[in-house]
């Protein structure tokens, strides 16, 4: 979606996968999806110069003939890698909640789609804009809004300025841009979270997977949007059950850890 161009400043962007990951039921529910993340996000890479498996296919993927030479601590090659390592995660993070939702009651399952229906399709009459945007950033609006929530349950907020949620950018450089609507629907946004986060009677920890979920599936492109990884991708690729099984070999504590050390050297992590 790096090129979305949308009038629901990401609140419904990935809807359908995130929906049926929080409520799958069954084995055939869950192949189904894993299918369609496939398509979506690619395969799970054996290790960063595996360039037979399917990618995201917005990304660039090194030819047969350049991998040998790659250096991925520079460059486009630093961008492959990075991009491989925060389109995994995410990838993983939907097969982590999926086989989670599985083992549950059908009770706890239509309470995680309910919850789920509110921080998403019930928050874009409250975030959505009137009129269709053709600037990519305001996209971003949604996913910057659920990364200072949950840095504010996680008591990480107060040394961070709103701005800092909202910066979008070539992670490697020092510059980047904002959404420029996100003032007009930043109080009501935050407030709608809290609300819904308070209303939803699951265990606070499941409510925390699917908000962290959320920020990351409906962000436009996680690699120029440090703050949705650092606070939404990051805390789950921490977790002592990561990765799921069968899924990424590639993002872990220490791959996510380097990403993180990259992108603090210009100020954007």
């Amino acid at each position: 979606m790096s090129d979305c161009r949308c009038q629901c400043r990401g609140a419904g962007h990935q809807y359908d996968l995130v929906k049926r990951a929080v409520t799958c039921a069954d084995a055939t529910e869950l192949e189904d999806l894993q299918r369609d993340l496939v398509r979506t996000f690619g395969g799970f890479h054996h290790d960063v110069r595996d360039i037979d498996t399917p990618s995201r296919g917005s990304r660039h993927v090194p030819l047969p003939n350049q991998i040998a030479f790659l250096r991925t601590t520079v460059g486009w090659g630093a961008t492959w890698y990075e991009t491989l390592l925060v389109d995994e995660a995410l990838h993983a993070s939907f097969i982590g909640q999926s086989t989670r939702s599985c083992s549950m009651s059908v009770a706890a399952r239509q309470e995680r789609s309910s919850f789920t229906d509110g921080i998403t399709q019930h928050a874009i009459s409250l975030v959505g804009s009137p009129v269709l945007f053709s600037n990519v950033i305001e996209s971003h609006v949604w996913c910057s809004l659920v990364s200072e929530f949950v840095a504010t349950l996680a008591g990480q907020a107060a040394a961070s300025t709103a701005t800092a949620f909202c910066t979008i950018c070539y992670p490697r450089k020092t510059t980047g841009r904002r959404p420029s609507s996100i003032g007009v629907v930043h109080d009501r946004g935050l407030a709608h979270l809290g609300q819904e986060f308070t209303r939803s009677s699951l265990p606070p920890a499941d409510k925390l997977s699917i908000v962290r979920l959320v920020g990351a599936a409906t962000c436009p492109d996680l690699w120029r949007h440090p703050a949705a990884v650092r606070h939404c991708v990051l805390p789950v690729v921490q977790d002592p059950r990561w990765p799921p099984p069968r899924t990424t070999s590639i993002a872990d504590t220490s791959s996510l850890g380097d990403l993180a050390g990259r992108w603090s050297q210009r100020g954007n992590w």
